[in-house]
């Protein structure tokens, strides 16, 4: 048995294996495997083991903490904030289509396309700030911006997430 409180302002419904949360943020819905049974009671969720095995046991804490992240998400969102580093890297987004450009030494600007439930942001040319809900697609995408151009260890140039330290080899002497 595992309780998790709910925030006031985020609503949860129950289906027959789905629960569904939704906040200010957005709506998260979470699927359930079999061997559980959720109960919702005033401001609190209490996951209740049908079938007592190891796998279910193990799974147990599995599955509280993809609810909390699913809470966190829609009440409060993730973000992720990326820098390009290196001489004339920007990055920009553009509305129609909804797409992320990024010029990082390539002979071509790169277009990424933002996913529906991403918002994507450029407060500096330099800096590229990821929001959403679901802490695994913010992660995603922005790990899929990183591919493009990941840092390289003799200049440090390259796209690096905030406040990540490369360290720098020593060139060749001579």
């Amino acid at each position: 048995m595992n309780i998790i409180n709910i925030p006031q302002h985020v609503t949860v419904s129950l289906n027959s294996n789905k629960i569904n949360l939704t906040g200010p943020l957005g709506t998260e819905y979470l699927k359930l495997q079999s061997g559980y049974e959720i109960i919702l009671k005033e401001n609190q969720l209490e996951i209740v083991i049908n079938k007592k095995s190891k796998k279910s046991l193990a799974l147990l804490t599995t599955l509280s903490s993809l609810i909390k992240k699913a809470i966190t998400g829609v009440s409060l969102g993730y973000r992720k904030h990326l820098q390009l580093v290196g001489v004339g890297f920007k990055g920009n987004v553009e509305k129609e289509p909804k797409q992320l450009v990024l010029r990082v030494g390539l002979s071509h600007p790169v277009n990424i396309l933002i996913p529906e439930d991403i918002d994507v942001e450029c407060p500096k040319p330099t800096t590229i700030l990821i929001k959403g809900c679901n802490l695994q697609k913010v992660n995603h995408f922005a790990a899929q911006i990183r591919d493009f151009k990941k840092p390289e260890p003799y200049k440090g140039k390259g796209i690096l997430y905030r406040n990540e330290e490369i360290r720098l080899k020593e060139g060749k002497k001579g």
